[in-house]
């Protein structure tokens, strides 16, 4: 028997497992082995069990919250997030839409006036705070201190349909491109 920092109430048996006791809910945890030998808890909250034959198992404690369009996305299928240097959540939809969150409540970005235009593909963020944001087909979108820069082939960019972007630790970004079997550094 073992009582976790909540107050849940674990009990290991001879050959049935792993049981948890959280108020009147019993909950079946299962396990590798059902003979278990020891329970305890680490400072993280995770709980160690020692079984009979299997060694030892690790149970994380793991919180989920799924978003979607009821929560302000644009769209169910997400093609690629990043977090930015102050937090925001930036995402790229399937359908090109690219929203952030902010204080857990999300915009559409490319809706604004100031929008560069197209359909958005994928985005990333660097260490120095840039977002950069892939297009599919109007080449790439430095957005830092409010304000868009466009790159395209023009300027240099190997094509102008991204597939996907990288900002590396050392502020290098690798840009995938579609339809021309490259892969592209700035900086």
């Amino acid at each position: 028997l073992f009582e976790d920092e909540i107050g849940a109430v674990w009990i290991g048996t001879a050959a049935n497992g792993l049981f948890r006791v959280d108020g009147t809910n019993v909950t079946r945890i299962g396990t590798s082995r059902g003979e278990i030998r020891s329970i305890t808890e680490d400072k993280e909250g995770d709980i160690w069990v020692g079984t009979s034959g299997d060694g030892l198992s690790r149970l994380r404690p793991r919180a989920l919250r799924l978003y979607g369009v009821e929560d302000g996305l644009p769209f169910e299928t997400v093609r690629s997030v990043c977090e930015d240097a102050s937090g925001s959540l930036w995402v790229v939809t399937q359908n090109g839409f690219l929203a952030r969150s902010q204080d857990d409540r999300w915009s559409v970005i490319n809706t604004n006036a100031d929008w560069p235009g197209g359909q958005a593909s994928c985005v990333a963020s660097d260490q120095a705070g840039v977002v950069w944001i892939g297009t599919t087909g109007n080449g790439l979108y430095r957005w830092a201190d409010g304000k868009y820069a466009v790159i395209r082939k023009s300027d240099g960019l190997a094509g102008d349909r991204i597939w996907t972007l990288m900002a590396n630790s050392s502020d290098k970004l690798w840009i995938a491109l579609d339809g021309t079997n490259c892969v592209q550094s700035l900086g």
